[in-house]
């Protein structure tokens, strides 16, 4: 069974960005790209500014059941979020009850507050990145790595907070480019893994050396 994370944040070209969405939501609900229009369980809404109003109308829709029992899936196309609207969205994703899964494309992370930000998957479109070539190339190695291998790269990470958050950052985004390059469902189950083991990471203490272990074993 594929696997796919509830949340996506494409931030860069907006055109690519549509692009690779299409492409994974088309695999979510076993649709081809010109039935998405046609689909009652497809909805895409493009506005210059999201408001709460407008995550009212997603949270509505998101609360009743898929018609096709594949799950609804949503489209947020905006430039501007409110704080509000990425509060309600958070609260939306949170909530139990029918599958879903949310799309947002914006220009830059920094549109969304961060508590929402942290909460879904990352794919980046021809944006300069944060993170050094040696950061990236040490990720690249540990990902080829066995597991026993992996753990005596990252032992001194679970001692620093910091540093760990830091790698789980650089990790999310060289599997994140993995997917867009290469999409398959099991790198989309590992960028999912990755992601709520860092959201376990952010709680009040977690502990560091057994998520570190954990991801060494699974992705």
């Amino acid at each position: 069974m594929k696997s796919f994370h509830h949340g996506y944040l494409l931030t860069g070209d907006i055109e690519q960005a549509k692009e690779e969405a299409l492409k994974i939501i088309c695999d979510i609900l076993g649709a081809a790209k010109q039935n998405l229009s046609t689909n009652p369980d497809f909805c895409f809404l493009q506005t210059p500014l999201f408001s709460i109003k407008d995550a009212r109308t997603v949270r509505e829709n998101a609360s009743r059941k898929s018609f096709l029992g594949k799950g609804r899936v949503f489209i947020i196309e905006s430039a501007n979020i409110t704080a509000e609207a990425s509060n309600a969205l958070l609260k939306t994703m949170e909530e139990p009850g029918g599958l879903s899964y949310f799309f947002i494309i914006t220009p830059s992370a920094e549109n969304i507050l961060n508590t929402l930000r942290s909460r879904l998957a990352h794919l980046r479109f021809n944006v300069s990145q944060n993170f050094s070539f040696k950061k990236t190339e040490f990720v690249k190695k540990f990902l080829r790595k066995p597991p026993d291998k992996r753990m005596e790269m990252v032992s001194v990470l679970a001692s620093e907070r910091e540093k760990t958050l830091a790698f789980f950052d650089c990790l999310e985004f060289v599997l994140a480019d993995n997917f867009k390059r290469n999409f398959s469902a099991e790198k989309a189950g590992s960028l999912d893994i990755l992601l709520r083991q860092r959201n376990f990471a952010l709680r009040r203490g977690a502990s560091l050396k057994m998520i570190l272990e954990y991801l060494c074993f699974v992705l």
